[in-house]
């Protein structure tokens, strides 16, 4: 490589081999009968949801299609909902221009607002609203971040969707009361219908790619089009 210009691979070190995944008989007896409060099934078939961003339209930052997922989600209660990026997507035009407005449920106004608080206010809430409401329910989320998303980091393979500051703050700015900043609000869900009870965790943050096991299952994750990218290079 002397010109500096290109690397020419020689060879391929692929590593041993991980162990196949394999779930015992008294896993898989305690994963189908066990009581629910045991993350067992109690005898039920698991059901698993996924869906994947982005979760605007072309013209409203409203999350319309994220709502009637989530109203979808109350009807059929799942057990695991697998949600891929993007969740703030870098390609919307209100967010590609940084035009970014947050509308005040309660007549509060309109504010100009960051990605951050875009998905805190939007996605978070969203998701929360559902223990809000039935502090019950058992489904857990999986988020799992895209390249496109404005709240991740921008390379493949991707960490996970994560907080920017170990305690998050509160703007100091006028009409900005209670918006945090620092954080995705991911927190507030695990605490919302439960005081200061503890439970099972709600929302799961994992890389991009993935491989996931639930229960018995095991399920790999992407929210990268590997199809199109290797289809756009034949």
């Amino acid at each position: 490589n002397s010109s500096g210009r290109k690397m020419v691979a020689q060879r391929i070190c692929e590593g041993s081999a991980r162990a196949s995944v394999k779930s015992t008989v008294d896993e898989l007896m305690r994963y189908h009968h066990g009581p629910t409060d045991e993350a067992g099934q109690d005898g039920k078939p698991v059901k698993i949801m996924a869906m994947s961003g982005p979760y605007t339209t072309s013209d409203s930052l409203d999350y319309e299609p994220l709502l009637d997922a989530l109203n979808q989600i109350r009807v059929d209660r799942p057990d695991v909902v697998i949600m891929t990026g993007p969740f703030v997507d870098m390609r919307q035009p209100n967010i590609a221009s940084g035009n970014i407005v947050l509308e005040f449920e309660d007549g509060g106004g309109k504010m100009n607002v960051t990605t951050e608080a875009l998905f805190v206010n939007k996605v978070a809430a969203a998701i929360e609203s559902l223990y809000e409401e039935d502090p019950t329910m058992r489904t857990q989320f999986v988020l799992v971040p895209s390249l496109d998303d404005a709240v991740a980091e921008f390379v493949y393979p991707q960490p996970p969707l994560h907080d920017r500051l170990k305690r998050p703050k509160e703007m100091q700015l006028p009409g900005a009361e209670g918006i945090e900043y620092g954080t995705l609000g991911l927190h507030h869900i695990e605490t919302a219908g439960r005081g200061d009870e503890e439970g099972f965790k709600r929302v799961h943050c994992v890389s991009n790619p993935c491989t996931l096991k639930i229960n018995e299952m095991t399920v790999g994750v992407t929210s990268t089009d590997v199809m199109l990218h290797i289809s756009t290079d034949e």
